[in-house]
């Protein structure tokens, strides 16, 4: 006999729409609770993957090549080519380990309170299984990629170390070793150009100057840091 999934009216064998809501009837209310879990599954495992990037990191480890240390700067950037530091990198691990740790673990519990009827919730045996079996699995890879995520935020956190040293050194050595009449120099910037076009130049020069001292630096990452030093150098401009 066909059952409305909403309102949980059982109908005659031939009809295949509920006339109060509209809802297509299902064979039973079991069958109806298996859909309901198994999409809700989807959305949580997708709205939690885009959450904390765990996908997404899983791939960029697969493309990351091992670079020397020293001055050189991990190559790390977004699938949009803009550079993400590592200590952002490293705290949106951290909140997507956290989020989904917490989730998996309380919802474990849950599971395990209605496995014991101790919720005020009321199924049939098939009903409660199957919500438990699938529910619990849920749970469970909640708790295995909110692993691999705070694994991933360990990694970024110990690369933000290393890139804040390197950040100091080069402050270091712009402070010390560039100034206006070597950038100037080196860019052929005339008193007649516009500031735009005395931008650009004395940019591309920063970066040649420092790109010289300095092996495989991240283009992302030293366009974002001359920038930061553009205005330090060339305060009123």
């Amino acid at each position: 006999m066909p059952w409305c999934p909403n309102c949980k009216t059982e109908y005659q064998d031939g009809y295949t729409v509920c006339s109060d809501c509209g809802s297509t009837l299902v064979e039973s209310l079991e069958q109806a609770a298996a859909e309901e879990a198994a999409e809700y599954i989807r959305d949580a495992a997708t709205s939690f993957s885009d959450d904390t990037g765990f996908e997404t990191e899983e791939i960029q480890e697969a493309q990351e090549e091992t670079l020397p240390e020293g001055k050189e700067l991990l190559h790390d950037k977004t699938h949009h080519g803009v550079y993400e530091g590592a200590s952002d990198k490293a705290e949106n691990f951290k909140s997507g380990a956290y989020t989904l740790l917490t989730a998996g673990i309380v919802g474990l519990v849950v599971v395990g309170l209605l496995a014991c009827d101790l919720l005020p919730v009321h199924l049939t045996l098939f009903s409660k299984v199957a919500t438990c079996l699938v529910m619990g699995t849920m749970f469970i890879a909640f708790i295995v990629m909110g692993a691999s995520s705070y694994k991933s935020y360990k990694k970024h956190a110990t690369q933000a170390v290393a890139e804040s040293q390197l950040k100091e050194e080069l402050v270091k050595y712009c402070q010390e070793r560039l100034n206006r009449k070597l950038i100037d120099q080196t860019a052929s910037v005339f008193e007649t150009e516009s500031d735009e076009t005395a931008y650009f130049k004395r940019s591309a020069a920063m970066k040649q100057l420092i790109s010289e001292n300095f092996l495989n630096l991240d283009e992302e990452y030293l366009d974002h840091f001359i920038d930061e030093m553009y205005g330090q150098i060339y305060p009123n401009e």
